[in-house]
């Protein structure tokens, strides 16, 4: 198993950065990750054969804390799958990658920050179990991760979760073209399609018209069918609100659309 190094990280993610590493489509690696300041992120990763435009996906397996995570000041030991407090007080471990995502076609993106190609989403949901899928902007995708949060809450509303280095296990994949221009996960039985912009109405309507798109490209529903299972079903959840482009998701339960999550990804993964 590949194992590479947060030796190479980045800071931003910008057009033309080369490749740290190349790994082979269908690949499980282990990535070292860093949380700290300015976010950085291991990669980027070229996936070898890849195409601009192409669809990658990434099988989040497992995320392991390593070291002692912190929340500003304060520092929080992992003992027995719970993040302690100084005082005794614990949370349980429930790690996400705040920061996942490919190179952009054109300018950068600092890791504070996100777009249609990812970046800072700060997703609860990009954690153990879940596929997260990408439109590659450019040829090799140049996938990047970082900004591990071992516990955080929706909405990331004090400006971090228990931040800490972290062991990545990530199987890397090519994947079927989607009609959605953000990224979108599958998790727990759930789609969920992401969106961001400065102002919430609009992260929720990119959110809302990407589960749209998925539902209706990959299922063959009608508008008006989505439409009656979201309203029962649907769930918009903040990922965080303290970033100037604040993230969103927007989620429906699989068997809503007639499928379940190991058929659905048997059909979405290149292998």
């Amino acid at each position: 198993m590949q194992r590479l190094s947060s030796d190479r990280h980045v800071t931003a993610l910008r057009a033309g950065t080369p490749f740290a590493y190349q790994v082979e489509p269908g690949s499980e690696v282990v990535v070292d990750a860093l949380s700290g300041r300015a976010n950085p992120a291991t990669g980027p990763i070229e996936l070898a054969g890849v195409r601009a435009d192409d669809w990658v996906a990434v099988r989040i397996d497992d995320v392991v804390p390593v070291g002692i995570g912190h929340v500003g000041p304060t520092q929080y030991a992992p003992r027995g799958g719970r993040c302690v407090f100084p005082d005794g007080r614990s949370v349980a471990v429930d790690p996400n990658i705040g920061v996942i995502g490919v190179l952009p076609a054109e300018g950068e993106t600092t890791n504070d920050t996100c777009g249609p190609h990812g970046g800072n989403l700060d997703c609860r949901d990009h954690g153990p179990g879940a596929t997260a899928f990408f439109r590659a902007r450019c040829d090799g995708a140049g996938l990047a991760f970082g900004d591990v949060h071992w516990a955080m809450g929706d909405g990331e509303v004090e400006g971090q979760g228990i931040e800490g280095a972290s062991e990545l296990h990530l199987g890397l994949f090519r994947a079927e073209r989607v009609d959605c221009e953000w990224p979108w996960l599958i998790r727990n039985g759930q789609i969920m399609a992401i969106g961001g912009s400065e102002n919430f109405k609009e992260a929720v309507h990119i959110a809302y018209e990407g589960l749209i798109s998925l539902a209706s490209g990959l299922f063959g529903h009608g508008r008006r069918q989505i439409q009656d299972a979201i309203g029962p079903a649907g769930h918009v959840r903040i990922c965080q609100c303290c970033c100037r482009v604040l993230t969103v998701r927007c989620t429906l339960p699989l068997e809503l659309l007639g499928t379940d999550e190991p058929t659905l990804l048997k059909r979405m993964i290149h292998t």
